[in-house]
């Protein structure tokens, strides 16, 4: 085990990114379970190559069926795709695929419509980062740490002798023959500003903001979001819709290559939303059934006023 607070500050902050990002990968790589796949495939490879890289296959090396790394070469296509593709296992196996959109012993699989790794959680984490190193800077230099300035060596001891005093809490005889010659030979220096300690409520506050983000943009909410005044349940989820595009998209895409290993490999695997996701879902389209349902009552409501007046 290390030291943490040993470590060089630049180093520290360092630390704290690495953690950050690893934190929030694990976030985006958690949205997706796999089920009915052999047990030497690792699935969890599937989603740690699809946001690193965006692209991963899954073929049947010398030891066995594997999820890899995996690029695009060759001749293109007509949409100036290559044709074949590299397949790299992290112990140095290479296979090269030619023509692999025809083959069947090879699936390729898409982070989402472009092949594009997702690297959002990188800018997140260099934020969150900052964020922390300012609380930490604003914690110390709000602490309480006033430095007496002595113009020479009696009245320096004659002030220590006096705080050494007071910390036991007897009383303090000072003997000496300038403090009180109507001069000001000692002062008291401020490097530090205790009201500065009421910022750090601001810098949680914009950590928070940071993580709602990043939440939002893969489809959660998160708890104790912020309510702003006269705001109905309505207004505040009628954008949450939004929240599913990028889910959505990388659903699509997973679904294709996991429908192309059953179709290839007579597996009976499948891929979903993990459970948090799920839940998530599932409280917006409740909401979607209940506004509807509330909309469409309040339009027969106001159907029959309607035809009421007529008859009338």
């Amino acid at each position: 085990m290390f030291d943490f607070n040993e470590m060089k500050e630049k180093w520290k902050v360092k630390y704290r990114e690495k953690e950050w990002q690893t934190d929030l990968l694990n976030i985006i790589t958690s949205m997706f379970e796999y089920k009915g796949f052999p047990e030497v495939v690792r699935t969890e490879f599937i989603e740690l190559y699809l946001n690193v890289y965006g692209e991963c296959a899954i073929w049947e090396t010398r030891e066995g069926w594997s999820v890899t790394y995996c690029v695009r070469a060759g001749s293109p296509n007509t949409n100036g795709l290559g044709k074949d593709l590299i397949c790299t296992t992290w112990n140095g196996q290479t296979k090269t695929f030619p023509d692999f959109e025809t083959r069947n012993d090879v699936v390729y699989i898409k982070n989402d419509d472009f092949a594009r790794p997702d690297f959002n959680y990188l800018p997140t984490a260099d934020i969150l980062t900052d964020i922390d190193k300012s609380i930490k800077h604003i914690i110390i230099n709000s602490r309480y740490t006033p430095i007496a300035v002595a113009k020479d060596e009696k009245t320096a001891f004659a002030i220590k002798t006096a705080l050494e005093a007071n910390n036991v809490g007897e009383v303090q005889v000072v003997l000496s023959n300038n403090i009180l010659d109507g001069e000001q030979n000692a002062y008291v220096l401020n490097i530090t500003d205790v009201t500065a300690s009421d910022k750090i409520q601001y810098l949680y506050k914009a950590k928070d903001d940071t993580l709602r983000q990043f939440y939002q943009l893969y489809g959660m909410e998160t708890c104790g979001a912020s309510k702003m005044a006269q705001q109905t349940e309505a207004e505040i989820n009628q954008g949450c819709n939004s929240h599913m595009i990028l889910p959505n998209v990388r659903m699509k895409n997973r679904k294709a290559g996991i429908d192309k290993c059953k179709e290839l490999f007579g597996w009976d695997c499948s891929v979903d939303f993990s459970e948090a996701w799920r839940r998530e879902k599932g409280q917006l389209e409740s909401f979607v059934n209940e506004t509807t349902e509330e909309e469409k009552s309040e339009t027969d409501t106001e159907s029959e006023v309607v035809e009421n007046e007529e008859t009338i």
